[in-house]
């Protein structure tokens, strides 16, 4: 729509839905600045009365403001565009026209659609954080840029080389979307680039020994990707030794770099030694088995029931502890948790399902319970528990998603199935309102509370999480604690 020439910029900006609410009657457009509350309103005009800077965040406000971005391209001399955290809706325009339009930030308009757009040459700064881009980045941008922060905004596809020849950038942030490919090594390029944020995507292959060489880069953020290989040894002597340089949650691997600095990340990667670990880690990825083993001692003075074979100096050993007890008319379940070989384990498997009765897990000889934490947890097998075929159902949609996105009705049949043997746990996962998300923060001590469970269960419920997280490329669990 072409603008009316007898409107003033004023009146076309309070044409903008709910802004008339946040300005106080008979204020001053052109020198209106709202510094009452943490996000600042503000309008400022050139000497001609046309808006040249418009800023509204509104995070924390009262009022929103909506309707389509479209209406601020009439204010022909606008150079700064503010406005993250409100209620845009519509297209993205086409910025490119705006042809003194130096900083732009409409981050967090969530209803925005469309592509990533283009730019004048003349664009210093843009901010578009927590978009529905789902695109790749482009391959052109203004060649005096300085800032770029596109994050939580969903592109995908590799990082383009081409941003290694932006010479005044200092900010290139794109963390949390879901990069792929390589760090490119043209990225050392930009001799002015402070802050690296490249976290929280899945770039692969190693980092780039040239960063190393960057001499005004502070920040580095490379975590929460799958990043192999070693720490290149350029970075024992960075060019700025005051780098924050964080590579934690990635799948390096070699020596722990000896001349690590203070500012330095390195947790859970795979480096020879290091402790946790990332699940990703070859020796991580090889069948990982918790045998909890139920037996009742009938002979309090015999170690093995009689009914078990002899044991070999090839089948591992079970310690049974001794009991109080001495009478041989009482019974006591005794656990104890094991970590051993696969070998091993199906001897034991043999061993102790000879004899066992369908449902006998209480007045049986033994029971054997063997989660096999890649292949989800084998209850009982022989005892042929019956599970709900809703359930069963539930779970087969829940594999493909992410137990950080699940509700809490999710989470609580996913806690029913893995621990059969609580009748409890569905309704307490839903009466205390524990969401995906909450269960993976949650520490060993506090699953047990919370959910009303011994030891053993809460090692089970919390490997198979663990499991279930990593195979979506993130680790959102406390360290786990070896017994």
């Amino acid at each position: 729509m072409a603008a009316d020439p007898s409107e003033t910029d004023c009146d076309r900006v309070l044409r903008v839905p709910f802004l008339r609410d946040a300005i106080p009657v008979g204020a001053q457009c052109c020198q209106f600045k709202d510094n009452t509350v943490q996000n600042t309103l503000v309008i400022q005009c050139d000497d001609a009365g046309r808006i040249t800077v418009f800023q509204y965040d509104g995070y924390g406000r009262e009022f929103k403001l909506s309707g389509e971005l479209s209406l601020f391209a009439q204010l022909t001399e606008l150079a700064t565009l503010h406005v993250p955290s409100n209620k845009f809706f519509g297209p993205i325009p086409a910025f490119k026209t705006w042809k003194n339009l130096k900083r732009l930030d409409i981050s967090y308009n969530a209803n925005l659609t469309g592509s990533f757009p283009e730019f004048s040459d003349d664009m210093n700064e843009i901010f578009m954080q927590g978009l529905r881009l789902n695109q790749p980045l482009p391959l052109s941008y203004p060649k005096n840029l300085s800032v770029l922060s596109v994050s939580n905004s969903s592109l995908f596809g590799t990082i383009p080389t081409q941003l290694g020849t932006l010479m005044s950038l200092i900010k290139l942030e794109l963390p949390n979307n879901q990069l792929s490919g390589p760090i490119p090594s043209e990225l050392a390029q930009l001799r002015s680039l402070g802050s690296l944020q490249l976290n929280g995507n899945q770039l692969s292959g190693s980092i780039p020994s040239e960063i190393a060489t960057m001499q005004s880069l502070v920040k580095c953020y490379l975590q929460d990707n799958f990043l192999t290989g070693g720490i290149p040894s350029s970075f024992e002597h960075r060019a700025n030794p005051d780098m924050v340089f964080n590579v934690g949650n990635n799948t390096l691997s070699g020596p722990y770099p000896s001349n690590s600095r203070p500012l330095d990340t390195l947790s859970v990667n795979c480096f020879d030694g290091q402790s946790p670990r990332n699940g990703a880690c070859p020796q991580v990825q090889e069948k990982r088995v918790v045998a909890v083993i139920f037996r009742r001692r009938q002979q309090p003075k015999e170690i093995i029931p009689p009914s078990s074979p002899p044991v070999s100096e090839h089948m591992p050993r079970i310690k049974l502890i001794p009991s109080d007890a001495d009478d041989g008319a009482s019974m006591q379940n005794q656990v104890e948790q094991h970590r051993v070989s696969m070998e091993s384990l199906v001897k034991i498997i043999e061993y102790d399902s000879n004899g066992l009765q369908p449902l006998e897990n209480k007045q049986g000889i033994s029971m054997l319970n063997v989660l096999l934490s890649d292949a989800g947890p084998v209850q009982n097998d022989p005892l042929k528990h019956k599970k709900n075929p809703e359930n069963i159902l539930a779970l087969q949609e829940l594999e493909d998603t992410d137990p950080k996105t699940w509700t809490v009705q999710q989470t609580a049949t996913w806690c029913a199935s893995v621990i059969s043997s609580s009748i409890s746990i569905h309704d307490t996962v839903v009466a205390k309102g524990i969401s995906g998300r909450k269960l993976t923060e949650m520490s060993r001590v506090a699953v047990c509370t919370e959910l009303g469970l011994v030891f053993a269960d809460a090692v089970v419920l919390q490997d198979l999480l663990l499991k279930a997280v990593e195979r979506h490329g993130r680790i959102g669990l406390p360290a786990y604690d070896d017994a």
